[in-house]
């Protein structure tokens, strides 16, 4: 896609954004009384050819949000949220035959906190977004990387609505949308920060509501500042009662907080993303069937054990965040996990495979893992994660309803926390 066709897909959106925000702007004007409005936008789909590689069906180029600040601010909107169209189809926004026919784009992450500022009396901001994210070759990373600083920066340096108080912001979308390969190694998109902006941004974002609900992949400076962060003023929460926190079992590094049974991938870091790329952000030439989706469809899940150099700093800075939200009343911090090592060698012996950046691996048979406690869940995902309530609260699917004492505990479940 060239860079003049970009400028038309940015355009595009724009118009209908500005054209539904016009239509509201004009019913306020028209009466005092209109009412909250609960605002939801789709994100843009392409029709593509279902022949198309991986290259072009993920593209790492983004849909923007031309001149935010020309939209008319909306005082009747106290709900926005901006979603993937989960069912395409259904929303009659296309005559494709299948859903092959069809692809999302990515948008740009900073339209989130845009739109937020033209809503002065929001107080629920979600998104369910996601979907192809990762679905990405190595090339596209450092766009990955890249907006997610900007997006860090666009909360830094808006001024958000003081009513805001819930939150519910999926950067996953789905569980299953998380990396099926845990061989692999994954890019640095912290570098050249000490820490990753983005989740230092979502906690700035939290301290003034009452509750949060976010699944996303993040490092312990979404609950906590990192020894080199000049944003620790007020790490108070004075209002959070209810968090909900799922995050990946990769950090922003490249590094991952979860290793296989017989410790294999602990000593896995990230690489870092090469300075070349496109500049302009537009898809480079294909090649089809290069790109690591085209090549392989394998699973190989397989990181189900914690690693405690990494999970600890983690919970860690939960439990310090905790510590300053005098109303909190229900907290739970998971991700799911999955064993699935289709990967796993037909030879008796180990061997040494090297993968693209290195990275080296000891491929074993599935016999050799000891699956006693993955293997009470035969047939279902499993999900990892610790969880808080306070007394007599509701309990979640463990715990004791109404219990006059505080509640804590971690266990592996089925992945339906």
């Amino acid at each position: 896609m060239e860079l003049v066709d970009l400028e038309v897909e940015d355009q595009t959106f724009y118009d209908q954004v500005a054209r539904c925000f016009e239509a509201i702007k004009k019913a306020e004007d028209r009466s005092e009384h209109i009412g909250r409005i609960q605002l939801t936008l789709f994100t843009p789909i392409r029709r593509i050819h279902e022949s198309f590689c991986d290259l072009l069906r993920y593209p790492s180029w983004r849909v923007h949000l031309l001149s935010p600040e020309q939209l008319p601010k909306l005082n009747s909107v106290q709900g926005l949220s901006i979603c993937n169209a989960e069912n395409p189809r259904g929303l009659r926004i296309c005559n494709a035959e299948s859903y092959s026919d069809l692809a999302y784009s990515k948008i740009d992450l900073r339209m989130i906190v845009h739109l937020a500022a033209r809503c002065p009396n929001l107080r629920y901001l979600g998104c369910k977004i996601g979907i192809d994210e990762w679905a990405a070759t190595d090339e596209d990373y450092r766009h990955i990387g890249d907006n997610r600083k900007e997006f860090a920066s666009a909360v830094y340096n808006t001024k958000l609505p003081s009513s805001l108080r819930y939150i519910q912001l999926n950067f996953m979308n789905k569980a299953e949308d998380r990396m099926n390969e845990q061989r692999k190694q994954l890019p640095d998109l912290v570098y050249p920060a000490p820490f990753d902006l983005f989740s230092l941004s979502l906690r700035l974002l939290s301290y003034q509501l009452r509750k949060m609900e976010i699944r996303v992949m993040a490092d312990e400076t979404l609950f906590w500042p990192h020894s080199n962060d000049s944003h620790t003023s007020s790490n108070f929460w004075p209002n959070l009662e209810s968090l909900n926190a799922m995050f990946s079992v990769a950090m922003p590094s490249g590094s991952w907080y979860f290793k296989g049974p017989l410790g294999e991938g602990r000593d896995t870091k990230g690489y870092r993303i090469r300075d070349e790329d496109n500049g302009d952000g537009s898809v480079i030439e294909c090649l089809c069937g290069t790109s690591e989706q085209a090549a392989s469809g394998t699973r190989r899940m397989f990181r189900v054990t914690p690693f405690d150099e990494t999970i600890n700093p983690f919970l860690e800075a939960f439990a310090n965040a905790a510590a300053n939200m005098p109303k909190l009343w229900e907290a739970l911090i998971w991700t799911p996990l999955d064993f699935s090592p289709e990967g796993t060698t037909d030879s008796d012996d180990e061997h040494e495979e090297v993968s693209e950046h290195g990275q080296r691996y000891l491929s074993r048979r599935l016999s050799s893992y000891d699956l006693t406690a993955i293997s009470q869940y035969p047939d279902t995902e499993l999900a990892w994660g610790i969880a808080y309530i306070a007394p007599g609260g509701a309990p979640f699917d463990i715990g004791e309803p109404n219990c006059p004492s505080r509640q804590f505990w971690w266990r592996v479940v089925l992945d339906e926390v």
